[in-house]
């Protein structure tokens, strides 16, 4: 793979050690996985005419989620699936909804008060100690603080259906931090 052969060069190079290979080959494979994913949802994106609107989504809700966590999928591809179930779900209410305000309201009803209380949720793909707890919450709040504005913006602007991506992107993390405290709370931790 193109991967392990980077990494290979990185380790002849003496840019890395031979004992760093396996953390860099893994942290390409993130890599690599993400544009996969983002190019996937892309796609979806230009099936359904909303490119701009899937681009504020997935902004939106992966900035967030770096910091506040909640359920991950045990691999990839279940990961992907879901994912693209989630564009896929937002690209259609695109397609049908013409009046996004009570919709923008309800997720951010649902989304904001949840993310606020119970982020940051770590899981067995990451564990989250109690020093980054305090540092995670923190950035989570900036971070849905600064969306708030820029969705208030939105609106003020109009702009209904970018507002509408920001606070769906909101709804969809409260429920995979919902869903992560229960995997949490019943053990499994996945």
């Amino acid at each position: 793979m193109l991967r392990d052969k980077i990494v290979a060069y990185m380790v002849e190079a003496n840019i890395i050690k031979e004992n760093e290979r396996k953390v860099y080959c893994f942290g390409l494979q993130l890599i690599e996985e993400m544009v996969f994913s983002f190019c996937i949802f892309l796609i979806i994106g230009i099936l359904f005419g909303n490119v701009l609107e899937t681009i504020v989504f997935f902004g939106a809700f992966a900035v967030l989620r770096q910091y506040a966590g909640g359920f991950h999928a045990k691999n990839f591809i279940s990961c992907l699936a879901i994912s693209c179930c989630i564009i896929t779900t937002l690209n259609l209410l695109l397609t049908f909804f013409t009046d996004f305000t009570w919709v923008i309201i309800l997720c951010a009803v649902v989304g904001l008060p949840a993310i606020f209380v119970l982020s940051p949720v770590d899981s067995v793909y990451k564990y989250i100690n109690k020093d980054e707890v305090k540092k995670y919450r923190r950035r989570s709040a900036i971070i849905l603080l600064i969306e708030l504005g820029i969705m208030l913006l939105l609106v003020l602007t109009s702009k209904y259906s970018m507002a509408f991506c920001i606070s769906y992107a909101w709804f969809v993390l409260s429920a995979l931090l919902i869903l992560g405290k229960y995997k949490n709370k019943a053990g499994t931790r996945e």
